[in-house]
């Protein structure tokens, strides 16, 4: 009978170590760590795939710039490539385009058509604004003709922006340049 309950002892110590081993405080670190790598491992994962989506867009962006500036070329305009040159310090002209006594300031934007965002009154009112500021703080622009245009690549205008391009047609113009793809 001793020995019966010493064996049930030992078993029942035996079940107790097991358990106490797959619940260590050691294993549930480690557990913790695995959990907070696999956590840090997926964040980068977001970022990188952030910026290569920032630097897609970037290039897309220039891209659409070239084929524009190639469009007014072609047209015998001299094109100054502002955007690519200045990159955020560009004033929201992206190409300035002179041909004789004309200047037209263009900003390009090859958003999709089917996003979720769109060029609206405010963006277009703000160009312009960039464009008197730019105009003021260089001189060697105020004796030309100065056109203001804002092309797109696909229907990205909202109706406040077709609204007030419509209405304000001697101080702003749009045009829709497809990019092909």
């Amino acid at each position: 009978m001793l020995e019966n309950l010493k064996s049930k002892l030992k078993n029942k110590l035996k079940e107790f170590i097991l358990e106490d081993e797959t619940n260590s405080p050691i294993e549930n670190k480690n557990n913790q760590l695995e959990e907070k790598i696999q956590n840090k491992t997926e964040i980068n994962k977001k970022k990188e795939n952030y910026q290569k989506m920032i630097k897609n867009n970037i290039k897309k962006g220039k891209d659409y710039e070239k084929f524009v500036g190639s469009y007014f070329e072609e047209k015998g305009y001299i094109i100054k490539f502002n955007g690519i040159e200045k990159g955020k310090k560009d004033n929201s002209i992206d190409l300035i385009a002179i041909k004789d006594n004309e200047i037209i300031f263009i900003q390009c934007k090859n958003w999709k058509e089917n996003g979720k965002y769109k060029i609206n009154e405010k963006i277009i009112k703000s160009f312009i604004g960039d464009t008197y500021t730019f105009i003021q703080n260089n001189s060697n622009y105020k004796n030309y003709t100065i056109k203001r245009l804002f092309v797109i690549s696909g229907k990205i205008l909202d109706k406040s922006a077709y609204y007030y391009i419509k209405e304000n047609q001697n101080i702003i113009k749009y045009l829709l340049l497809e990019y092909p793809k």
